[in-house]
């Protein structure tokens, strides 16, 4: 999620600017536990979705908060929940090989030494990671720390940030990282799932929220 989301924040903004202003009466917000959007009879709750969308408003406070939530839906949470149902077993198989690593990299230093094929150490701006890993990356709180194994559609990713560089502009902050992923597939071998399972559920959303039909993902057809 580089220039992509940032441009696809930006598109979403455009074509929702005309209904992004929030309610218009006084109806009380969703509960956490609430029912966002059912689609192919998943359940996704506005509790599973709002600590992405807070971080994601904090970083791009310009963004409308359907826009934003679009965003979310599209991008993280309906791509991870079709993949957890596909691939319970190959995912858990995964998510072991990251909770083993935790408990030998109980710090930045340490995870950084690991040899691993799929280590990555680099700088990174807030929206190039994953969103949830980002979420951890830039939070001061948790520098120099490892995360637990964060899931993300492809499979889990453990990471720490060794220098977080905080800028005026929330959106300009930068981590120095390593991120270590346990995935089910390859980049291309994802592409092509993702893009066929989301032609096969486009038409199964069952129920949105009436007042944010407007952040549905954009291949998804409107009940």
């Amino acid at each position: 999620m580089t220039r992509a989301l940032c441009n696809a924040l930006l598109c979403a903004s455009l074509l929702l600017g005309a209904c992004d202003k929030g309610p218009t009466n006084a109806t009380q917000p969703p509960l956490p536990a609430d029912i966002l959007l059912t689609i192919d009879g998943i359940d996704i709750t506005f509790g599973e979705v709002e600590p992405l969308v807070a971080f994601l408003s904090a970083t791009h406070p310009e963004g409308g908060h359907k826009t934003i939530l679009q965003v979310v839906l599209e991008k993280h949470t309906v791509p991870l929940r079709l993949a957890e149902r596909a691939f319970a077993e190959p995912r858990k198989v995964q998510l072991q090989g990251a909770e083993d690593l935790c408990t030998v990299a109980t710090n930045a230093l340490e995870l950084d030494a690991q040899r691993v094929a799929t280590k990555e150490r680099k700088k990174y701006a807030r929206m190039q990671p994953a969103l949830p890993v980002s979420m951890f990356l830039f939070d001061p709180l948790t520098t120099g720390g490892v995360s637990p194994p964060i899931a993300v559609p492809r499979g889990f990713i453990v990471a720490a940030a060794q220098d977080y560089r905080p800028s005026p502009l929330v959106a300009e902050d930068m981590v120095e990282a390593t991120q270590v992923g346990f995935f089910t597939h390859t980049v291309g071998e994802w592409r092509d799932w993702i893009q066929a399972e989301q032609g096969r559920v486009a038409d199964k959303v069952t129920y949105v929220h009436p007042r944010f039909r407007e952040a549905l993902p954009t291949w998804c057809k409107k009940p």
